[in-house]
């Protein structure tokens, strides 16, 4: 199931990232709202904690998520089409080992 919306998603993402200046402001909050979601629930199911693993990024992405989410109104267009690209590296991963545990 998570591989199918995890896909889902990723396409999702993907595609509103480029035709960002076609989406509302709702849109785009809660498509950001919702990759948050998907990030967080992957870490809740392994036990991952919030914090960042990437000791370089001062900022989990999950809180970046949510609070550009809650503030879309703020942001630009292509600053709100460059997270939802990271959130699709964050969720790629995820998605690429349950396909390989799947297997298994």
């Amino acid at each position: 199931m998570w591989l199918r919306s995890a896909d889902h998603l990723i396409s999702e993402l993907t595609r509103a990232s480029s035709e960002i200046d076609g989406l509302t402001k709702f849109e785009r909050g809660r498509l950001l709202r919702r990759a948050a979601s998907a990030i967080k629930a992957r870490r809740d199911e392994f036990g991952h904690s919030a914090a960042s693993i990437d000791s370089d990024a001062p900022v989990d992405i999950v809180f970046d998520l949510e609070s550009m989410a809650s503030l879309v109104d703020i942001f630009p267009a292509a600053k709100v089409s460059s997270l939802m690209l990271e959130a699709v590296d964050c969720i790629k991963p995820a998605r690429a080992g349950d396909q390989s545990s799947a297997r298994t």
